[in-house]
């Protein structure tokens, strides 16, 4: 019902219309800003340690749950005498076909 309000207000559907156009020349300059050799080298090493801050991060979990499992506990004491606690967060992710069983 929202949906169709919406559709049929003049108004809104310029503006709708202009923002779809502005949303488009913005990609567009984006992209031509990104191929200048300058900046494509820059956002080529953003987008590098992006990734390898991801697999740290994995990295890192992993060495912690292991931890858990081996001390038995989620808590330990770090160089400056705090105790930190391990906190496991879930997530849901598509599953891919490589993983059916």
């Amino acid at each position: 019902m929202l949906e169709s309000n919406l559709e049929n207000d003049p108004s809104y559907q310029e503006a709708a219309k202009l923002a779809k156009e502005a949303s488009k020349k913005k990609q567009e300059e984006k992209a031509r800003i990104i191929r200048q050799p300058e900046v494509e080298r820059i956002y080529s090493d953003v987008k590098d340690g992006n990734t390898q801050l991801r697999t740290m991060k994995d990295s890192l979990s992993n060495h912690l749950q292991n931890y858990g499992k081996v001390s038995g506990t989620n808590q330990f004491e770090d160089e400056e005498g705090q105790v930190r606690e391990i906190v496991y967060t879930a997530r849901v992710v598509k599953r891919s076909n490589n993983n059916r069983t």
